[in-house]
């Protein structure tokens, strides 16, 4: 993020314009300052000042920085890739759809808001400051881009430690190994990389992360190609044409083409997918997802692909995407579908996110099994799948949560907490056992102060008012309690 200059700004100003679904942009420069006139809040056209732009390469955003303090991303973007490449252009990041003025999509609207959408993630030292009384931001940051504090925190003692390192301090009992960081990161330290026998692959002893394969300042790959892959993955194994099975191609597959397919982000930025997913043409062929065979083969049928990878593998193959029918049966109502979110709800070996999910979507399908996978739940080391078990409950009258929830108000995670009261809300403070009512009003006043933070959101606006109305308040002690 960076202010709108005549060195920072990419895009062409120039009189230059974008005609979307009937609504023609346009860019030009005035007393050196740059401008768009589009559709406004109303629809109707207005010029509006460029305060800041947002992105270098391939695409570069521009934001919009209203009286009431909202800074707005616009939906025409510029696409800084070469010419040749397509790129020295304007474009839509929805082309294919009409945003009209009243859309929450528009760029007007909540969902284009940088002050909570964009800016804890794009700058240093951010305080939103939004004022839910005037309905006004004044957020304020410490840098205006990512800077060294935001992921290591203040750095004046390290501006300390930089300077002794220049001076003779004969002293000095003990070097500072932290280099005077409040937060250093160190997870590639004493890290084992045993090899599995069985496999030939490697299982990292806290897990990969971004580190192993990026240097976390540039985030370039600290090894080129197929080099990254074969530090954990034996060579004579995964590099060899029995594994890839496609010998006789002119440029056979690359891992990341098989496992982290290419996928285009905002119309013109290219990125691996990083699920790294084992390819599944035969899920294909029966829940219609995408998979990199076909991807590769666009000629041929998900069938054709899902007979040539069980002709190399075998009929009975291991993968780790085993919940995508459970998930497809939710989605659609299916008559197995809480059988099937059942036993994924119940996988110690799905990830996390998939039991959350999982879990989750067994709201509407409650009976006693499921809340003894709910009560399961509740222990997870994990709180993405204690707040699903949470969202399981959300069908039933609060006095029967109650009992299965209650524990979770001093769970030492927040949003946990938070989860848990807003389900606990309809029940009368007479009703409560006295020994959770101090809990009940400290997660109160976390869950309130939650809601007020994100008050431009309209989904937190409807949690609060919700809230309250189970609490059973008048409109005067409503506003009383919204202003404790």
């Amino acid at each position: 993020m960076q202010r709108a200059t005549d060195h920072t700004v990419l895009g062409n100003f120039n009189e230059s314009g974008l005609e979307h679904h009937g609504v023609h942009s346009r860019f030009v420069r005035r007393d050196g300052k740059f401008f768009v006139e589009t559709d406004g809040a109303d629809g109707k056209p207005a010029t509006f000042e460029i305060k800041y732009t947002f992105g270098v390469d391939p695409l570069q955003q521009y934001l919009v920085e209203f009286p009431d303090g909202r800074i707005q991303a616009l939906p025409i973007a510029w696409d800084s890739r070469p010419q040749a490449a397509g790129g020295q252009r304007w474009f839509h990041l929805y082309p294919d759809e009409e945003i009209k003025h009243d859309d929450i999509l528009h760029w007007t609207k909540p969902n284009q808001n940088w002050n909570f959408m964009c800016a804890e993630c794009h700058s240093t030292g951010v305080r939103k400051n939004y004022d839910p009384v005037t309905d006004r931001f004044a957020t304020t940051w410490a840098e205006i881009n990512v800077g060294c504090e935001a992921c290591h925190g203040q750095g004046s003692r390290h501006v300390e430690w930089a300077r002794n390192q220049r001076t003779w301090w004969p002293l000095r009992k003990q070097e500072d190994t932290s280099k005077g960081l409040l937060v250093s990161f160190d997870e590639r330290r004493s890290v084992a990389w045993p090899i599995d026998p069985q496999n030939g692959s490697a299982h990292r002893s806290a897990g990969v992360t971004f580190s192993d394969c990026h240097d976390p300042h540039s985030s370039k790959l600290r090894v080129s190609g197929e080099g990254g892959c074969l530090q954990c993955h034996a060579a004579n194994l995964y590099a060899d044409a029995k594994h890839s099975h496609h010998a006789t191609v002119v440029q056979p597959p690359t891992c990341s083409a098989c496992h982290m397919q290419a996928r285009t982000y905002m119309v013109v930025d290219s990125r691996h997918d990083h699920s790294f997913r084992v390819p599944r043409p035969d899920l294909s062929f029966k829940l219609g997802t995408p998979n990199a065979c076909n991807e590769r083969h666009r000629d041929k049928p998900p069938q054709w692909a899902a007979d040539a990878v069980e002709s190399w593998f075998g009929p009975n193959r291991h993968s780790f995407q085993t919940y995508a029918a459970a998930f497809r049966a939710a989605r659609t109502d299916a008559v197995d579908a809480d059988a099937l979110l059942g036993v994924v709800a119940a996988d110690g070996n799905v990830p996390a996110v998939g039991r959350a999910t999982a879990l989750s979507e067994l709201a509407p399908y409650i009976s006693s099994r499921n809340i003894a996978l709910a009560r399961t739940g509740f222990t997870d080391s994990d709180p993405m799948v204690r707040i699903g078990a949470l969202d399981m409950l959300e069908n039933l009258p609060a006095t029967r949560i109650w009992p299965l929830a209650s524990p979770l108000l001093s769970d030492p995670v927040r949003g946990v907490r938070i989860r848990a009261v807003s389900l606990l809300a309809a029940v009368p403070t007479a009703s409560q056992p006295p020994g959770d009512r101090e809990r009940f009003d400290q997660a109160t006043k976390e869950f309130i102060a939650a809601q007020r933070f994100n008050a431009d959101r309209p989904e937190a606006r409807t949690a609060l008012g919700d809230f309250l109305s189970q609490r059973g308040l008048t409109v005067d002690a409503q506003m009383e309690y919204r202003a404790r």
